[in-house]
């Protein structure tokens, strides 16, 4: 069963580096191990054969030299900040006490809600399981739709980056 865990960070907040970039500009290839591969996505299911078959070879390449890369383009950035908006919405327009209602009670409840209060900072954590059955709070009411829709994208890339490989 899958469990996903989205903090509430802006993804702008994000800097993706890497070595691998697309398409056909060898001078972008690197060989400084210090940066992660970053794989375009979109780039896997091209229609030009010759530019499918490059990053192809370089997720590959990726996979073999470093066992893990930066994937950019795969889900949507409006789906993405869409779903962002959707958790501070739940962080913003539910009180302690609605949110208490997915607090953790058994390592096997679909939707759990974590809260750390201390004098120096106060950390709140949401799991929503969304694979194999979708679970998710009922508030706000945008919430269930805006990231069902996440998780589906998210589902179709694991998909297509299984088939790729």
């Amino acid at each position: 069963m899958a469990e996903t865990v989205v903090a509430g960070i802006p993804t702008s907040d994000f800097k993706i580096t890497g070595t691998l970039h697309y398409p056909h500009d060898e001078s972008l290839i690197k060989s400084d191990r210090d940066e992660t591969p970053t794989v375009d996505y979109s780039l896997l299911y091209s229609n030009d054969l010759d530019q499918r078959a490059e990053v192809l070879q370089h997720l590959a390449k990726a996979c073999e030299d470093y066992g893990f890369f930066n994937l950019i383009n795969g889900v949507p950035e409006d789906v993405v900040a869409g779903a962002l908006k959707a958790l501070s919405d739940f962080f913003d327009q539910t009180t302690l006490d609605e949110r208490g209602e997915y607090k953790k009670k058994n390592p096997t409840d679909r939707v759990r809600w974590f809260s750390n209060y201390n004098t120096e900072e106060n950390r709140e954590c949401l799991k929503v399981v969304s694979h194999p059955q979708y679970h998710c709070p009922s508030k706000p009411a945008h919430l269930r739709e805006t990231l069902g829709e996440y998780f589906k994208r998210s589902h179709e890339v694991e998909l297509g980056l299984a088939r790729a490989l």
